[in-house]
């Protein structure tokens, strides 16, 4: 089976911030990501595995091209892009050097050929989105113009948000922040405006049937007519950790790209905002408590076969267990399934 690295229990005297069995299974944060995932992806992935598993996961063309597109747009647009700190470790803002949009693309052209395939499939797709890159970009670009954004821009920052409902805080990442002549402390601390903050999501063509002369043709990815649920709730997690802020959500495609915000989607309102933001928390309540019955075990096996009884591995959902076959025949050994 894999598992993660067990975990040496601290002193818990020594421990006052977090109840044992949070620190057992080494999780001290919640995510918007991991609220969008349902309870056996996410207990494997977070439970079972520990960072260093994750890291090896089969990642796919898309992502890593979502990653592109994403990249592109901080090196063209932001002043400052939140990185890791070689000498501590930790995120922190770095002063950007603008690039043009098209060095930009050039630059994450060559990012995303260091990509590896994990099946002849996704290096069809691979091959298709060196192709499709350069095109959503521009769309991108566009999109953000039509905002007319100014000031400092900052990309990547770190947000975090702590409900008192909660012993763990939320944390995410935002895509883009912008507003008038804040400083690196208020990027961290203030939550004063006017801001605004951008979610970004970008949809790829999909592979469909090889045609008689031996390549393939693909399905075109379309913006969607309404936001997605799971995004929504991400946005939900931004407007809590910055309330003054507009929060802004992007689709974009190859050829096309739309805009949701509160003026034209009632989701993004702030009343329907908080309401997503309550469903967020609601699965993280439950899930602290199925993991607080165990608190006071010490042994993470243990603990993890306990889990599994009551958790659902929901191994039908169509792409949250593609992770790798490895990884995949180890769960379902774990469930017994």
């Amino acid at each position: 089976m894999i598992t993660k690295d067990k975990q040496v229990l601290k002193d818990p005297l020594k421990e006052t911030t977090l109840p044992n069995i949070f620190n057992l299974f080494d999780i001290n944060h919640w995510s918007a990501t991991q609220g969008t995932i349902t309870d056996g992806p996410w207990f494997y992935r977070y439970g079972v595995c520990d960072q260093k598993i994750r890291r090896q996961f089969d990642g796919n063309s898309k992502m890593a091209a979502g990653v592109a597109v994403n990249n592109a747009i901080q090196y063209h647009l932001a002043n400052k892009i939140f990185k890791i700190n070689p000498a501590t470790g930790k995120l922190a803002p770095f002063d950007n050097t603008k690039l043009s949009l098209e060095d930009a693309n050039q630059k994450v052209l060559e990012e995303f050929k260091e990509y590896k395939s994990v099946n002849e499939k996704d290096q069809i797709c691979k091959d298709r989105y060196l192709e499709t890159i350069p095109l959503t970009i521009l769309q991108l670009s566009s999109a953000v113009k039509t905002l007319g954004i100014s000031g400092n821009i900052i990309a990547e920052n770190t947000l975090s948000f702590h409900d008192d409902r909660l012993h763990l805080p939320t944390v995410g990442r935002s895509d883009l922040e912008f507003g008038s002549g804040f400083s690196s402390s208020e990027v961290l601390h203030s939550h004063t405006g006017p801001f605004g903050l951008i979610e970004i999501k970008t949809s790829w063509d999909r592979v469909s049937k090889q045609k008689k002369d031996g390549s393939w043709s693909f399905v075109n990815a379309k913006v969607p007519l309404v936001p997605s649920r799971n995004h929504l709730l991400q946005c939900a997690f931004y407007k809590a950790c910055k309330p003054e802020h507009e929060v802004k959500l992007i689709y974009v495609v190859k050829d096309d790209f739309v805009i949701f915000d509160k003026n034209n989607c009632q989701d993004l309102t702030d009343e329907n905002l908080i309401s997503y933001y309550e469903q967020l928390i609601k699965v993280f309540e439950r899930r602290e408590r199925l993991l607080m019955r165990y608190d006071n075990y010490n042994d993470v096996d243990l603990v993890i076969a306990e889990l599994v009884k009551d958790i659902d591995p929901d191994f039908s959902h169509p792409y949250l267990w593609s992770i790798g076959s490895m990884y995949v025949k180890a769960a379902r050994e774990l469930w017994n399934c």
